[in-house]
């Protein structure tokens, strides 16, 4: 292959800064009923304990968190709706649900957590790395990612319908069912994820694959394109 052609097929990597890592011990400690929703939060830690099992209705909603860290939370239900979070880190942080409609994140980092159905519809996500979460259901129709890392993660579905991702990728992650319906996507990379299912191939163009994951899902593609398989 010509230099020029494997140039032309290199993919993008996400462009993620090393983030500088905030020192617990100068960030003042508040508990999460302590954070009024329209606030703005900015240098403190978000926690409620080394271990958590008390379980609340987390409304962060049209908050503002600015050098931020939330450690070992677990809520009932977690609301971040319209709330902007920049420069913050989020570990351990637990929910059945996390309804973030038209949540702006950026050169943030979430650990560890585990939500059952998030919805980040209409989201701005920007430098964002997640690394050992695991979500059920990933809503993030109509949402615009850039430069985003889901790192040794699980996805259960991955429902991108009309989304806009541009330099994403997965390292290490399992994704039970990826869709991506009439989304726009450049330099999204799957060669490195564990990917079970695709729910419709229609919206794959600007998706990178290995040969092996191709062949895997060659009914998929298949049944797109029309094409009868029958055994011999």
């Amino acid at each position: 292959m010509r230099e020029q052609d494997r140039r032309s097929r290199m993919v993008t990597a996400p462009h993620i800064a090393q983030r500088r890592t905030l020192d617990l011990a100068h960030l003042r400690s508040v508990t999460p009923d302590s954070i009024i929703s329209e606030s703005t939060v900015d240098s403190v830690l978000v926690t409620a304990g080394t271990t958590s099992t008390a379980e609340s209705d987390i409304d962060w909603s049209h908050t503002s968190f600015l050098d931020t860290v939330v450690r070992n939370i677990a809520a009932r239900t977690a609301s971040l709706s319209d709330a902007h979070l920049s420069s913050c880190s989020l570990h351990n942080f637990t929910a059945p649900t996390l309804d973030a409609p038209r949540v702006g994140v950026e050169k943030t980092t979430f650990t560890a957590c585990r939500f059952g159905a998030v919805k980040i519809t209409d989201s701005i996500f920007h430098e964002v790395e997640f690394v050992g979460c695991k979500i059920d259901y990933l809503n993030l129709r109509t949402a615009k990612f850039r430069d985003v890392r889901f790192r040794e993660c699980v996805i259960g579905e991955f429902d991108g319908l009309d989304s806009d991702l541009l330099r994403v990728n997965f390292p290490q992650t399992r994704i039970d069912d990826f869709s991506a319906h009439s989304a726009r996507l450049k330099d999204v990379d799957l060669r490195h994820a564990a990917l079970r299912g695709i729910t419709d191939a229609t919206g794959l163009a600007g998706v990178t694959m290995t040969h092996d994951q191709v062949l895997e899902l060659a009914d998929v593609f298949a049944a797109h394109l029309g094409v009868t398989v029958e055994a011999e």
